[in-house]
């Protein structure tokens, strides 16, 4: 398990600026030189340059090899957060973000190789990686957080860029990991498999759609300051699941079976949005109950997925992953795009059962089809 620590501990430092950025550039977005309505740009421009340098980030990977891939990306993903707090105005932190999204692809993908190489426990060794690699944004949180009135908006990433600065040797520890040569031709979007299917079905319903209109429903039944304490409430308690849960949900998928696991959590995630559906406008109590359950199921299912991909294709696990990660990515950023136009033409029972039915249907398919993979 050493390589899944020290890989899951290089993420963690890297993602520690990202992170914290998002609490702290819409509040002090004068003291960065940026527009407030540029804000949403930068932000999102990360997860749009993953959605398309997965494949190139792979051919990389492909011929450098984890260990080299990781060294990489532990001094770019130091670089950017220094940017953050060195640079000033759009263009550069336009160039941070984008350089950000590349090395967090690149990090994201050695992480997941290196604790996929553990075969006995694969399970284990990614829940181990998932809840590490929640740790490094749930500390920049907290502490990153509580210093900024003492460093400054960007004093703070400075602080934080020169401790990403020790993911660099860690990363010299790495053992060598050579990625198989791909076999199929890249492609801006490559071709999803069954279970990349679901994992847009539910990152757009959760990651984007779930996430955007909590509190809207939640504003109709209690006061606004209400709504968005319980919508962080909510939200924060995937991150804490996830460091908590993500060891033992991984062992226990190695000794019940990550897929068996998955369709289990899966059922308790649908339930979890139809108990949104019907406890909408009418029961605030039911409405945060169902909430926290799609939010902690979301939880348990990042590892489920991983596991299952990784027991899926144990011989190209970097490509499978990019796949895994793009259509991912796709549907993140799909989501939060329609959820204001479907929130407001569509009624919450109809929008929160049809998002509970898309997974269901992309879970059914990849069940009654996954022996094709």
């Amino acid at each position: 398990m050493r390589e899944t620590v020290l890989s899951a501990t290089i993420l963690a430092l890297a993602l520690m600026g990202d992170a914290l950025l998002y609490v702290v550039l819409p509040v002090h977005a004068a003291d960065f030189g940026v527009d407030i309505g540029l804000i949403g740009v930068l932000l999102s421009a990360n997860r749009i340059v993953r959605i398309f340098g997965y494949g190139a980030v792979v051919a990389v990977g492909e011929r450098l090899g984890a260990r080299r891939l990781s060294l990489l990306a532990a001094a770019a993903a130091a670089a950017t957060t220094l940017t953050y707090g060195l640079g000033s105005g759009f263009p550069q932190l336009l160039a941070g973000r984008l350089g950000w999204g590349l090395a967090f692809a690149a990090l994201n993908l050695t992480s997941l190789v290196y604790a996929a190489s553990v075969k006995e426990d694969v399970g284990k060794s990614v829940g181990l990686a998932s809840a590490i690699r929640q740790s490094g944004p749930t500390i920049a949180l907290g502490a990153g957080a509580a210093l900024v009135p003492v460093a400054g908006p960007q004093g703070i990433f400075v602080l934080l860029g020169c401790l990403t600065l020790v993911a660099v040797p860690l990363a010299f520890a790495l053992p060598r990991i050579q990625a198989r040569a791909a076999r199929q031709t890249r492609s801006l979007f490559p071709k999803p498999g069954r279970l990349d299917l679901l994992y847009f079905a539910v990152t757009l319903s959760v990651d984007g759609i779930f996430a955007i209109t909590l509190a809207l429903l939640l504003s109709d039944l209690v006061s606004v300051e209400s709504a968005v304490l319980s919508a962080g409430l909510v939200l924060a308690l995937k991150g804490l699941v996830q460091v908590a849960l993500s060891p033992v949900g991984g062992s226990l998928a190695d000794r019940f079976g990550a897929q068996r696991l998955m369709s289990l959590i899966l059922v308790l995630l649908i339930a979890g949005l139809a108990l949104v559906a019907v406890s909408a406008d009418r029961w605030p109590v039911l409405l945060i109950l169902g909430m926290a359950v799609v939010s902690a199921a979301r939880a348990v299912l990042q590892i489920l997925i991983l596991a299952v991909a990784a027991r899926r294709h144990p011989e190209d696990s970097m490509r499978s992953f990019s796949v895994l990660a793009t259509w991912g990515d796709i549907g993140a950023a799909v989501g939060p795009l329609i959820a204001g136009f479907l929130f407001l033409n569509v009624s919450a029972l109809g929008l929160y059962l049809g998002m509970a039915g898309a997974i269901a249907a992309a879970a059914l398919f990849d069940r009654l089809n996954r022996h094709k993979d």
